[in-house]
């Protein structure tokens, strides 16, 4: 199993565990934002190595946010995290 963690801008990300030997081609990891961003991005990390990033104009923590990644990408472990632009609270 490889682990998701909630980086920066994050509250919480699910799943928390993700199994390489099986499943779907791609992995989705859902997550909330601690607050409010504009023309942000959501990067989802290897290690220390960026295996993901999508732009989002607008998040917002009463909206789950979805990121969806191949899962042969997925080495160790996975942490999401929120790298905006510009900021908004």
């Amino acid at each position: 199993y490889v682990s998701v963690s909630a980086g920066e801008g994050v509250r919480g990300a699910v799943p928390q565990r993700i199994r390489l030997e099986s499943g779907a081609a791609d992995v989705t990891i859902q997550f909330r934002p601690e607050r409010r961003f504009t023309d942000s991005y959501v990067e989802l990390l290897d290690g220390s190595q960026q295996i993901a990033r999508k732009k989002f104009k607008v998040l917002t923590p009463g909206e789950m946010v979805e990121i969806k990644v191949p899962r042969a990408k997925i080495q160790a472990s996975l942490t999401v995290r929120v790298s905006a632009k510009s900021t908004f609270d």
